[in-house]
Parts: C-alpha cells; sequence; structure tokens
C-alpha cells in the first residue's frame, strides 16, 4: 500500500564540467536514494541535452519535486545578529541592515535567510543569475521548485547520514573539483559559508579554514575543532593527508551515503553529496536553507501588491487632481483674462508715453530702456553745461518766454557748456524781437542774441537763430 505522504524529489547539482543528479523517496521509514547519475556536460548547449537525459535514459521520476543550486560563488553570504521580526517583515529589517553590505544593488537581488543561535546568515544571488539558472533547466523542459545554494545542500547531506558530526560546531569543506565551499555548522544550522574561487595548495585552504572558524566561532582552532571533508575523492584524499599536520584537529571524511538506502546497479559516487542534499532540501529536511527562488516570487508578489496599491492611490489621487485641476483651470482663467486686460492697458500708456516707437516687443522692459536712456541724457547735459542752472530749468524758462497764439515753432536745441543755441521759424520779424525780448527777461540769461535771420524761400516763414548765454553760479 502507498503511503499518501511519501513524497519523490530530485535534486540537480549543475557543475562546469558535469549535471549531477540524485532522486530519493521520502517516506514514514526514512529516505531512500532511487536514481543517481552523472552525466557531462561542459558547455550550455550540451546543457539542456543532458538534463533531458535523465528522464528519458536514466528514468528519473518526471513530476518529482526538483530542487537545484546557484552556481558556486554566485551566492554572497553575510552575517548579521540582528533579531528578526515576523517572516512578513525581516526582509524589511534586512534590507535596512545590509542594503550596502553587498557588490550589487539590493534591488537586483534575491535575498534569503536561515537563522542560528549565533545569529542570521543572510543570502543573496543576482536574480539576473537566478533568472538565467532557471531558463537552463526551462530550456530542458523542467521546473524548479527550490533554489538553493551548495553550502545548504551539503550540510543537509552531511545531517542525513552522519547528524552527529553536524551537532556540535563543525566546518565541512566541500570540492566539486574547480571551486571550495567553507560551510559552518553548529546544532544542524549553517552558521557561516564562504566559497573560495580556487584551490592553491592544502597550506594556503588551511588559513582559510582557521580565518572562517574564528570568525564564526569566534575562539582558535583547537584539537578538538572538526574539520569535515566532502567532494570530489582525489581533493578530499589530499586534503585528509595534508590538513591534520597543518591544522592540528579533527578531519573526518564525510560519506554522504552512509546509512542510506541506495541503488544496487549505481556506484555511490562522492561527488553526488551536493546533489543529495539538494533532494533533501526539496524534500522539506533535515536542515534549514535557502530557497531564492521562493525569495524571489516574494519579492515580485510585493512589488505586483505595491503596484496595486499604488494603481489604487493613484486613481483616487487622478480624482482629486481632476477636481482640484479644474478648480484651477477656472482660477487661472480669470487670471489670464486680467492679464490680457493689464497688457492691454499697458500697450496704450506705452503708445501715449512714446508715439514715436513703432517697434513694441514688451511695453514694460522698453519704457524703462527709454526712461533710462532720457535719465543718461539728462545726466549728460547737466555735466556739459557746467552751470548752477539744471538743463530741465533752462527748458521750462525758455517755454514759458515763448507766447502762445503766435506761428512760432523751435526747431532744434542745444546746450552746450554755457551757451544755449536756439533754431526755429515764425511768421514774422516782430514775433523774432519779442521772443529776444521775453527771454532777456529770465535772470538766469545774460546775453540773449539774434541771428541769421530771413525768410525761408521754399515756406515763406521768417528763419531765425537764438544764442543764450547762461550766467554762471546761478542755482
Amino acid at each position: 500500500m502507498r503511503l499518501t505522504f511519501a513524497q519523490r524529489t530530485i535534486g540537480i547539482d549543475i557543475g562546469p564540467q558535469a549535471v549531477r543528479a540524485v532522486q530519493v523517496l521520502r517516506s514514514k521509514t526514512g529516505v531512500r536514494v532511487e536514481r543517481a547519475s552523472v552525466v557531462p556536460c561542459e558547455t550550455r548547449q550540451a546543457l539542456a541535452a543532458a538534463l533531458r537525459s535523465l528522464f528519458a535514459e536514466k528514468h528519473f521520476r518526471p513530476g518529482a519535486r526538483i530542487a537545484v543550486a546557484m552556481p558556486a560563488g554566485s551566492v554572497f553570504f553575510q552575517r548579521t545578529e540582528t533579531d528578526l521580526p515576523s517572516p512578513a517583515q525581516a526582509r524589511q529589517v534586512l534590507r535596512f541592515e545590509l542594503e550596502d553590505d553587498f557588490p550589487v544593488r539590493y534591488d537586483d537581488l534575491a535575498v534569503d535567510y536561515c537563522t542560528s543561535p549565533r545569529g542570521v546568515l543572510v543570502g543573496a544571488v543576482s536574480r539576473t543569475q537566478l533568472h538565467q539558472r532557471l531558463e537552463h533547466v526551462r530550456e530542458a523542459g523542467l521546473a524548479c521548485a527550490m533554489v538553493d545554494a551548495d553550502a545548504c545542500a551539503i550540510l543537509a547531506a552531511a545531517a542525513e547520514s552522519r547528524p552527529e558530526l553536524v551537532d556540535t560546531p563543525s566546518l565541512i569543506v566541500y570540492a566539486d573539483g574547480v571551486t571550495v565551499t567553507l560551510a559552518a555548522a553548529e546544532n544542524r544550522c549553517l552558521v557561516n559559508a564562504r566559497t573560495l574561487a580556487c584551490f592553491a595548495g592544502a597550506a594556503s585552504l588551511a588559513r582559510e579554514i582557521e580565518l572562517t572558524w574564528r570568525d564564526t566561532f569566534g575562539a582558535a582552532m583547537s584539537g578538538l575543532s572538526q574539520v569535515i571533508l566532502a567532494g570530489d575523492p582525489d581533493m578530499t584524499r589530499l586534503l585528509a593527508a595534508e590538513l591534520p599536520d597543518v591544522l592540528h584537529c579533527r578531519t573526518d571524511l564525510l560519506d554522504a551515503f552512509e546509512n542510506i538506502p541506495w541503488p544496487a546497479d549505481t556506484d555511490r559516487d562522492p561527488r553526488l553529496a551536493a546533489a543529495f542534499g539538494l533532494a533533501l532540501r526539496a524534500a522539506g529536511g533535515p536542515t534549514r536553507g535557502m530557497n531564492f527562488l521562493e525569495a524571489d516570487r516574494s519579492t515580485q508578489s510585493h512589488a505586483r501588491d505595491l503596484k496595486g496599491s499604488l494603481m489604487i492611490s493613484g486613481l483616487l489621487a487622478g480624482a482629486i487632481a481632476m477636481a482640484w485641476g479644474f478648480g484651477v483651470f477656472l482660477r487661472l482663467n480669470h487670471l489670464e483674462q486680467q492679464y490680457r486686460q493689464i497688457k492691454l492697458d499697458t500697450r496704450q500708456v506705452f503708445q501715449k508715453a512714446l508715439p514715436a516707437e513703432k517697434k513694441i516687443v514688451s511695453e514694460l522692459p522698453q519704457m524703462e530702456e527709454r526712461v533710462r536712456a532720457l535719465r543718461k541724457q539728462y545726466e549728460a547735459l547737466a555735466s556739459a553745461t557746467g552751470t548752477g542752472a539744471a538743463p530741465l530749468h533752462l527748458l521750462q524758462q525758455i517755454s514759458a518766454r515763448i507766447p502762445a497764439g503766435q506761428d512760432l515753432k523751435v526747431t532744434d536745441m542745444s546746450i552746450v557748456g554755457r551757451s544755449v543755441r536756439l533754431t526755429g521759424t515764425t511768421g514774422s520779424f516782430r514775433s523774432v524781437d519779442d521772443l529776444k525780448s521775453r527771454l532777456q527777461q529770465v535772470k538766469e540769461f545774460s546775453e540773449v542774441a539774434v541771428h541769421d535771420v530771413g525768410m525761408d524761400r521754399a515756406g515763406g516763414a521768417v528763419r531765425f537763430t537764438i544764442t543764450i548765454t547762461v550766467a554762471s553760479g546761478i542755482n
């Protein structure tokens, strides 16, 4: 009789040189490996074919729940001791705490975390790289249920086969032949993780192990410290021979499939440890890890909810804005009418004040410019007379002496120093003599003389020139 709560899952570890996959069945009797395979694959073009071959040739179950890992080195880990609130608010707190701690803009990351008694370990991956990984799997016609980190996967494998190794403080060294992952564990929880891009020998690796141990557990390594080696058999055998002499601590080789039922026709390849851990993680145990796929979906769902809220708020704001805008439109229309009237009045005043100005561009600036020009002329005249009499006063005195009702017109006037020169026309010689007599009555004028009196042959009028000498020292 088939148990209804039995769960079949597949872990797929996509490496730079091969695809490693393990299918497990978890039931009430425990975990059993049903399928395991390593398919060489060195290019992306061959990846889809390699993944399809797992189901077409290796007989993996198509309906099983699938978990994959992000490429080694693509996960950014960061530790924090911040107390997290509810899961719904945790991501907001982590964003506030760690926004500047990752080399990629936070909004471009899928972020998940796992907790332990020593704090919170945060993992982040580029959403672009995550989508690329999902696309690789999708090209083979598969769908992922989980995308985890290889450090979480190898911890799950160790906790399932040798739980006593990861109950106490320990550090798992997982070598896949290209990169090395350091996973610090305690109480079956992932406490810290690092990925080393290359292997430069046991001595160099030992220094990295010591630094990671001290950073994680706050103390130097001792003879009781435990290092667990897993992954590529050639590399783990080399490390098992050399690390104890350098670190002076306990070193164990992890058999990830110890005490795990295994198909008789399949070799127990140590390089399948991460794929085995991924299958366990997809089944929900035995350790906590990270699911960047769910984190990405949660971010997108939050963005959609936010977009919906913003849309509703936008509609309400739009309705308010329309009502307000209609009122503003009415007000602006009234102000525009007032503005047009003021502009029309200004144009009329301009034309009356400056009738000779034909080109009107902007009334007020042009009038201001004209006033400044007249002021400059006035100041120039005042300085040019060299007398105490202001030019305007002289003009007023001359204008007052021109008799009204007579045909007398001044056509030109100039002031140079103390001399004023008037040129004009009149209807008779008597009018010239009368104007001279009137000007002689002005006390500011010391001398008034008439010159060049004669008839204008063209118009028949009398032309005249009068020179006036202004007395000095007149106020």
